[in-house]
């Protein structure tokens, strides 16, 4: 209302653009924040939102270009130093952004971010000593989202120094915090909702519903689902490694797609043809732009894996993988996150954490039956890692290209990686993740209750 009343009130529509990033829109929140930089160009928190922004939405050469910009303007912003350093992790040069965190460290030291930075990033510095200085931090009541994010970064070192105890009370202790500020909110899980949900995709596009529906016979998209830390980003990073497919990372388009199907025509229930082109045309049209000319463009949203009877619809001839992981590893690593979007409020809470998984587990295993036969692939991590060319191959004879021996130097790829993984794809295939959820004692029994539900928590103690 106070844009419309004053289209150039510059905090209005800097407000509006922060606040549409964090509702998981950072399209609509890049055009904001794009209109309050122009409308006052000297405005640092307009810049650092935007640059925030823009790295959100897999942007990073353009936020690394706009933080650059900041610091010749300005060599001792720590901010600029920090949003910086985050973009080279983003884009696999760690050494960079060790040396830019160290930097803003001696400019700024009380500054959380500061530390957080240094905790994912400087293997070289003593773990321990960064520890101490985090707790000394957190002493300090600096706010729920500096909180959230100190814990995490103490838990990260806790894991290196192998006290896995000490590191799970620090996850319980950044959840409890995420918990209470999406309380805030208003942006907590409701388990009620999410089943009403799943039953009405199921009620709705049964076997006899996944037909061409006047969508595209194109194959260039490739969609790479399951549940968040389940693998999904090592596969794409694998498939994207090959010369004639590109990663495009988490997009928001499907997402964007059912919000539009949603409003004007009732989704889940059925949708005209012509929509159904219409939009598999626009999408296409996006990662058309990404693709510059590939054979293939992966889109790996995790939460795409409820949509697949749409997809099916809106691409008949588009490859589907389904990343699996252990259920215990999948929902510690889960727990384990410090997520930012709001959509994934149940990732904060053990017995929540095991309630999505089985209803992902109850709607997987619907796709599973009403899906056309060959369109869905599904791909383990432990097989992955235990196996790494066996499972290689298997993803690129899917996508039908020829196979490259550049996927099996997946870590070697060089392209921004914005994801919680964005660190292990570029190592070497490791084991140590596989049965991650043992180190933790009896802090884990919730959510090892909660999967019975639907029968697949562990069964050794």
């Amino acid at each position: 209302k106070a844009m419309e009343l004053d289209p150039k009130y510059t905090q209005a529509t800097l407000n509006v653009g922060k606040l549409l990033l964090d509702m998981g829109q950072p399209e609509a929140a890049i055009t904001n924040l794009r209109r309050a930089n122009a409308l006052d160009p000297d405005n640092a928190v307009a810049e650092f939102a935007l640059i925030d922004a823009l790295q959100v939405s897999e942007r990073a050469e353009e936020a690394e270009r706009l933080a650059e910009s900041v610091l010749e303007r300005d060599p001792d912003a720590p901010d600029a130093l920090l949003q910086l350093g985050n973009i080279r992790m983003i884009m696999g040069q760690r050494e960079s952004a060790v040396e830019l965190a160290r930097r803003a460290r001696a400019l700024a030291p009380e500054r959380a971010g500061v530390l957080t930075l240094l905790a994912e990033a400087d293997r070289d510095s003593d773990p321990d000593i960064l520890l101490g200085e985090i707790r000394e931090k957190l002493k300090s009541d600096d706010g729920l989202g500096s909180t959230i994010g100190l814990h995490f970064a103490a838990a990260r070192l806790c894991e290196r120094l192998k006290r896995h105890h000490e590191a799970f009370g620090h996850f319980v202790a950044g959840n409890a915090a995420r918990r209470e500020q999406l309380g805030r909110l208003d942006c907590g899980y409701d388990r009620s909702q999410i089943e009403a949900k799943f039953d009405a995709l199921i009620a709705n596009f049964g076997k006899e519903d996944i037909t061409p529906n006047g969508g595209s016979g194109s194959e260039l998209p490739v969609f790479i689902v399951g549940m968040p830390r389940s693998g999904t980003t090592l596969t794409e990073q694998i498939l994207a490694s090959h010369p004639q497919i590109i990663g495009a990372g988490e997009l928001i388009e499907i997402a964007q797609i059912v919000r539009w199907l949603r409003n004007v025509h009732g989704y889940p229930k059925r949708i005209p043809p012509d929509q159904i082109k219409q939009v598999a045309n626009g999408y296409l049209r996006h990662v058309g732009a990404i693709g510059r000319g590939a054979a293939r463009v992966t889109d790996k949203m995790p939460g795409n894996f409820q949509h697949l009877g749409l997809i099916t619809q809106m691409f008949p001839k588009a490859r589907i993988i389904h990343c699996r992981r252990d259920p215990m590893d999948t929902c510690l690593s889960c727990f384990a996150q410090n997520f930012r979007n709001d959509g994934l409020a149940w990732t904060c809470d053990l017995e929540d954490l095991a309630h999505q998984y089985c209803q992902y587990r109850r709607l997987m295993g619907h796709w599973r039956e009403v899906l056309p036969p060959g369109r869905m692939l599904e791909i383990d991590y432990e097989q992955t890692v235990a196996d790494l060319e066996a499972q290689a191959r298997r993803l690129i004879d899917f996508v039908g290209l020829p196979w490259d021996d550049s996927c099996l130097a997946f870590h070697q790829t060089e392209r921004a990686v914005v994801t919680a993984s964005r660190a292990q794809v570029r190592e070497p295939i490791y084991r140590s993740s596989v049965g991650r959820w043992k180190r933790y004692g009896d802090g884990v029994l919730p959510l090892v209750e909660g999967l019975r539900a639907c029968d697949c928590g562990p069964t050794e103690r």
